[in-house]
């Protein structure tokens, strides 16, 4: 108990690599960030888009539980968070709403 009030009452600091990924964010505006534990979020680049099937060029390992796709924009905005589910092909990814 004593390890999560400490836990709880630690403040988080987050750095970004590069200028760009401090620049998308606003005051106040939820930051896209991502864990570091191994297996917990995987990343592909984009390579075709039809409906709701999108195509990484990365093979996803998928686990149990609900999973989430956020999508970069050519601008580099964050699009919000979709519920992905599998497919027959292991690099296509469906998700809940166009």
């Amino acid at each position: 108990m004593q390890q999560r009030r400490i836990q709880g009452y630690r403040h988080t600091c987050y750095s970004f690599k590069t200028e760009m990924d401090g620049l998308n964010s606003r005051y106040l505006s939820y930051g896209a960030l991502a864990d570091d534990i191994p297996g917990y979020s995987q990343t592909g680049r984009v390579l075709a888009v039809s409906g709701r099937l999108i195509t990484l060029d990365a093979e996803l390992e998928w686990g149990s539980g609900t999973h989430f796709l956020a999508l970069r924009k050519p601008e580099g905005t964050l699009s919000s968070p979709y519920t992905a589910t599998i497919t027959s092909n292991i690099s296509v990814v469906e998700i809940n709403s166009d």
